[in-house]
């Protein structure tokens, strides 16, 4: 979580997820790298949702 003062809180586990894929790393993705944490951010899931919008829409 960001807070209004731009500081992450929370980064005490070792998994952090940010739905948000553009910037690829965002201020809370870089903190949790900082603490060693594995990152991923939103971009693969945003193709699976797109993959499977594009399967309802044309199938």
């Amino acid at each position: 979580m960001v807070s209004d003062k731009g500081k992450c809180q929370g980064l005490n586990l070792r998994h952090r997820i940010d739905l948000i894929y553009n910037p690829a790393r965002t201020l809370f993705l870089q903190k949790a790298e900082m603490r060693n944490a594995n990152i991923k951010n939103g971009l693969e899931m945003l193709h699976i949702q797109a993959e499977k919008a594009w399967a309802i829409w044309n199938n």
